[in-house]
C-alpha cells in the first residue's frame, strides 16, 4: 500500500476507484499552535471525519452530508476551503481523498464524537493514525508551520 500525490499517479485501470471526501477541522490554539479535529476509527486510530461520495452528488454535497451524520454539523459551502486530492492505492482499490480546509470555533463541536488535538503532535510518527492520513497530515505541517 502506497499514497500517491496526484501528480505521480500511476494508471491503474484494473483497481475499483472510490472518492472519498474528508474535512479537516482547524484552529488557532491560545498558545499560537494550530489544533486539528480527529475521530476515533478504532480504539487505536484516528481519522478525519468524511467519507464516501455517493452516485451523482457534488464532492461539497457528500462532505455536508457526512459531517452532519459523523459529527453533527451543518457546514455550509462557503465555509469549505479545498486543501488538495491525495490518492491511496490499497491492494484492491485506488481511493481519491479530496480534503477540505474548515476554520471553525470549537463551540460548535458535540466533543463526544471525537477530540481537538496539536497538529504538531498528530505529526510524530508514533501518533496512531488510520493509512493514509500521513501524507494529509505532513502537507498540513508545510502549510501552517514553514
Amino acid at each position: 500500500m502506497r499514497l500517491l500525490e496526484r501528480p505521480e499517479r500511476l494508471a491503474l485501470q484494473d483497481k475499483q476507484k472510490k472518492k472519498i471526501v474528508l474535512a479537516i477541522f482547524y484552529r488557532l490554539a491560545q498558545d499560537g499552535n494550530i489544533v486539528i479535529f480527529l475521530q476515533k476509527r478504532t480504539e487505536f486510530q484516528w481519522e478525519f471525519p468524511g467519507g464516501k461520495v455517493e452516485l451523482n452528488e457534488t464532492l461539497v454535497d457528500a462532505l455536508q452530508r457526512e459531517l452532519h451524520e459523523e459529527v453533527g454539523l451543518e457546514i455550509h459551502a462557503s465555509e469549505l476551503e479545498p486543501f488538495r486530492c491525495f490518492t491511496y492505492e490499497y491492494h484492491d482499490k485506488i481511493v481519491d481523498l479530496h480534503c477540505f480546509l474548515i476554520s471553525i470555533d470549537i463551540l460548535r463541536f458535540k466533543m463526544d464524537r471525537g477530540h481537538w488535538f496539536s497538529l504538531l503532535e498528530v505529526a510524530q510518527s508514533q501518533f496512531p493514525l488510520i493509512e493514509g492520513s500521513r501524507s494529509i497530515v505532513d502537507s498540513l505541517k508545510r502549510k501552517f508551520y514553514v
